[in-house]
Parts: C-alpha cells; structure tokens; sequence
C-alpha cells in the first residue's frame, strides 16, 4: 500500500497514541545509529489488524506532494502484498514487530540484527540491481544509497558481511530467511516488465532439477515451411510443454519486451514453444565468457539450427528461423508474453510436477 502525505508528525502519533505495533524498515536511521535525516521515501512494517484503520489516516492526509510511504502488513493483507506475497517472510516480519525498538530520533525500527536480515532481503531479493551490488565480487559493486544503509545496519548489528548478493543470499539462509521458489518467481517477473536481468536470480532458479526455457519460432521460418523441421528438432532434445501460435499484431504490439526489440533478421516470434530440459549440461567458463547467462549450454544446439536453415532455404546467412530465452529465469519473465497468469501457473505446475519432490533455493556455491 503506497501513497504520499503531507508530513510524518500525525502518522507517528497515531501510531504511539493507539498502540499499533510498528517498525520503520527503511528511511530512517537504525537502532543505535546516528541521528540522520529521515529520506522522503519511507517502508514501514504495520501490524496486519492495524491496517485499516491507519488507511483512513493515511487518506486524510494525502497529498500530492510530500513523503511517499510504502505500508506492509507481516502477512500481506488489506493490499500489502509485495508482488503477491508478504513484503518479508512472515517469521521474520514478526520477529521485527515483537522486538522493535527506538532508535536516536524516537521513531520505532527493527533491533539491529532483524534490521539488517530485512534489508538483506530487500536488497538481495527485491532490489538486486537497484542495490549496485555485485552477485560475487564485492568490489565490483557500485556506490548506491541502499550500499550505504546496509553499511549504518550492518555497523549497528555488529557485523560485516562482504557486499554481494551471494554473501546476503548465504547469511539469510543461514538464518532460515532464504527465498522461496514462488516468491524468487515473482520477482523475476517484476524485473523482466522493467528491464531488469539479474544474473544472481537466474544462477538461484538453475539449482532447480531440470530447466524450462521458451523457444520462439520466427516469421521467417513460417514463410519457407520450415516450422515442422524446427519443432522436430526441438522436440528431440527436450520435453515440449506448451505450444501457442503468435499472431503477427500481438507479436508486433509486444516487439519490444522480447530481444530488445531486435527482429529484423529473421521476423518477429509466430509460435511460441515452452520446453523441459531434464538434463542440462552446466555451461563452461568459456561459454559465460560470451554468453554469461546462458547456464545450460543445451541450448547452443539452436546454432546449428540455424546453420541447417540458412543452407537449406534461399535466405540470406543472417537469417535467424529461432530464438529462445537464455535460462529459465528470463524464461518466467517472458511467458506473459504468451500465457495468461492462469495458463502460466499452470505451465509451472506441469515442470514442478516433472521435476517432483520439494523444491528450494539453496546456496550458490558456483564459480
């Protein structure tokens, strides 16, 4: 639930003279920090029952301009959800609100070690490339506000943890906080709608057994018949999950949330093709060093796709018949392209029903 008000001094109020249990995830200084001024762009973490009728404050004063505030409920409810789920795992949203404390400006915050798992979270999961971090090299980071926080938090827990996502992803399972498969899927897709590919969440959604990808058969391919002979080929090397055929204007209004908009040598996706690896080759060192997000080097079999099509059609050798998703990642970010949310859930279920067993996000542990 986010909007903006005119000030913060009947909101505080409201909240110390009612009793609501409260915690300013970010925007202001931490526990035991130093006085520092409050951002205009506040998170703050509400108990669920309290939410209503704090909605009603917050209408009163609303305004165009002023101090944005995002309000999240531990469990989600009353249009708190943050991309379906609860803005933090629901124990540790809980921790926070049974041991907030006041920081030097009398505002209510999460005790230090909660404050710095939230914002771990937030910056590994939520945030990742906003964060400026790096996925392993600490130094590659760049300098971001977020960068800065954690650091105050970090001072204030006590402890130092070296500024990577895999770092943060390894310390929250530590302390049993690690994202879930459906909540990491949820954040790919908001990524992808804006642009954002992020390696580190790729390289967690490949611990999965198996790999979904989604191929996309091109107009040029449709023109010389050669849409069997593909879908043959495909069909050799993985499981077809789906088929859906693209009509030309959906694929011309939806140009450019695919490849960069780059369709000319080849023509714009006609048939979509959502497949199932059940064995993928890890890629090499040598393969990331051109291609760093393709991770199952399975798919450089659409390379020589491609060559079989330009020397058996009369087209020019640029001609490319077939594209697909570099990993499953950017696979989920791009099926709504396609599928609608129901027929998409149902696609994942499909894959984790083949993959079987409980499925989780482990530690990256790769090169």
């Amino acid at each position: 639930m986010a909007t903006r008000i005119r000030s913060t001094e009947r909101l505080w109020t409201y909240l110390r003279d009612a009793g609501v249990r409260h915690a300013v995830l970010r925007g202001v200084a931490p526990a035991d920090g130093a006085t520092a001024p409050m951002d205009d762009d506040l998170d703050l973490l509400v108990d669920d029952v309290a939410i209503p009728d704090l909605r009603g404050l917050l209408e009163v004063e609303r305004a165009r301009d002023g101090v944005k505030i995002d309000v999240y409920g531990v469990t989600g409810l009353h249009g708190t959800a943050y991309h379906g789920h609860p803005h933090l795992p629901e124990p540790l949203g809980r921790r926070i609100l049974e041991h907030a404390v006041s920081n030097a400006e009398g505002l209510m915050v999460p005790a230090p070690t909660d404050h710095l798992l939230a914002w771990l979270y937030h910056a590994t999961y939520h945030k990742a490339e906003q964060s400026g971090l790096d996925w392993r090299d600490g130094a590659a980071g760049r300098p971001t506000p977020a960068r800065d926080a954690i650091d105050r938090v970090m001072a204030a827990a006590g402890e130092r943890i070296e500024p990577t996502m895999r770092a943060f992803h390894a310390r929250l399972l530590d302390a049993g906080l690690g994202v879930s498969v459906e909540r990491l899927r949820a954040y790919v897709r908001h990524d992808f709608r804006h642009g954002r590919k992020v390696l580190f969440h790729a390289r967690l959604l490949d611990q999965l057994p198996g790999e979904m990808n989604l191929f996309v058969i091109r107009s040029v391919a449709l023109r010389h018949g050669a849409v069997d002979a593909l879908r043959a080929r495909l069909a050799a090397q993985y499981q077809i999950v789906s088929e859906r055929r693209v009509s030309w204007l959906h694929a011309w209004r939806h140009r450019n949330e695919m490849r960069g908009g780059k369709w000319r040598r080849g023509g714009l996706p006609r048939i979509a093709v959502v497949v199932f690896d059940p064995h993928p080759e890890p890629s090499s060192a040598e393969d990331r060093a051109v291609h760093p997000h393709v991770l199952n080097r399975n798919q450089f079999a659409k390379q020589g796709w491609r060559s079989w099509f330009t020397s058996t059609f009369s087209v020019r050798e640029s001609a490319n018949p077939i594209h697909s998703t570099d990993n499953e990642a950017e696979a989920i970010g791009h099926l709504h392209l396609f599928y609608g949310p129901e027929e998409e859930h149902a696609l994942l279920e499909h894959v984790d029903r083949v993959r079987g067993g409980r499925l989780e996000i482990g530690p990256d542990a790769g090169d």
